[in-house]
């Protein structure tokens, strides 16, 4: 029987798809049971779909309205939220991003006699995420929404220093204690393997396909290539709201010989085994965990100069950045840098580390 003065961590979220913040979940759920088993986690979750939901301990609650959430989305996972928290009664809740942390923080404010904990985990550059995601007039009601709930959270967790200065000058909080830096961390469960001794992918990406991610420049940095080596081969692993126009610039740039495109998977680490390199093109990102997961597989990564991706890499830095498509051609077309063995051993040294110390953030 759970010790009622145990911490119950109520998480909320949109579902459970493919996702970086989705494999934080599973990830925090299965280390919370194993080392701190007194912990009571329940998830909560707009729409009960995805490739993660099979993941999810069995110990741990899953709920989720009986009918998913869409139309009037934030007012109905409000009112959802409060039942939630009626019921569970939360002692902290962790929740991410504003379509879920707004409704979420909303609905633990209306029920104000419960003290309760609140944590956000921002797992983006909130600015560029505006930007891009929100017609002008819709970014404008986001971001004062955000201005409005989120300094009400007790926490805000972010990945880089970056990031936090990016959330400090939105929420008008210079130097703000709650705005807390704490790295990502490689999936626990993600093997470290040998690479295949033949790597039939020259080039890789894998993840949404979205806006965000810019695959038009991975099709441009690849078409650069092909003229050189025709016989170039990428992939492209993951799917989203632009798998049409991918699909037709891959078309239109006759590249349909170079790039093979392959939907989402729950685990693509065949794919990083079998490549030569993993091309980011992001433009921006918090630090993705595409990355990590390519860097335990033995595939190099070459990123887009984002300051949170450069933050990592204090080693041979020019080997893995790029700010240029004809630099990152360059770096495509080079001898891999011997310096991935490093970059493995700092992974398997801060895992631990930092899923313990995200956890400490949100408990304590």
């Amino acid at each position: 029987m759970t010790n009622p003065r145990s911490p119950r961590l109520l998480i909320s979220f949109h579902d459970m798809a493919l996702g970086g913040i989705q494999k934080k979940i599973v990830d925090i759920s299965k280390y919370l049971i194993k080392h701190q088993p007194d912990t009571n986690v329940r998830i909560s979750l707009r729409r009960r779909i995805g490739i993660f939901i099979n993941q999810i301990p069995s110990k741990t609650k899953i709920s989720s309205p009986y009918r998913p959430i869409y139309r009037l989305g934030g007012i109905r996972f409000f009112l959802w939220m409060v039942k939630e928290i009626l019921i569970f009664s939360p002692t902290h809740i962790l929740t991410f991003m504003d379509f879920s942390a707004i409704p979420t923080i909303a609905a633990a404010k209306f029920v104000f006699w419960k003290k309760i904990k609140i944590t956000i985990g921002e797992d983006i550059l909130t600015s560029k995420y505006l930007d891009d995601t929100y017609s002008k007039a819709h970014k404008r009601l986001k971001q004062n929404l955000i201005q409005k709930y989120y300094p009400q959270a007790d926490s805000i967790l972010v990945q880089t220093p970056v990031q936090k200065k990016d959330l400090e000058n939105i929420l008008n909080l210079p130097n703000s204690p709650k705005i807390i830096s704490t790295p990502n961390w490689l999936p626990l469960d993600y093997p470290y393997q040998e690479t295949y001794i033949n790597k039939d992918i020259d080039i890789l990406y894998v993840g949404r396909i979205a806006a965000q991610k810019n695959l038009t420049k991975f099709i441009e940095i690849i078409k650069q290539i092909s003229h050189k080596d025709p016989h170039i081969k990428a992939t492209i692993v993951g799917s989203g709201e632009e798998d049409d126009k991918i699909s037709q610039l891959i078309k239109k740039n006759n590249l349909q010989k170079n790039i093979t495109r392959v939907p989402q998977i729950p685990n693509p680490q065949d794919y990083y085994l079998k490549a030569k390199y993993f091309l980011l093109t992001s433009d921006y990102e918090g630090f993705p965990l595409t990355i990590m997961e390519a860097i335990a597989s033995g595939c190099y990564p070459v990123s887009y100069d984002l300051p949170e991706i450069r933050q990592f890499f204090n080693k041979d830095t020019s080997s893995y950045i790029y700010q240029t498509n004809d630099q990152a051609v360059k770096l495509l077309s080079s001898p891999p840098p011997k310096s991935l063995s490093y970059y493995q051993s700092k992974l398997k040294k801060l895992q631990q580390q930092h899923i313990q110390k995200y956890i400490d953030f949100c408990l304590n």
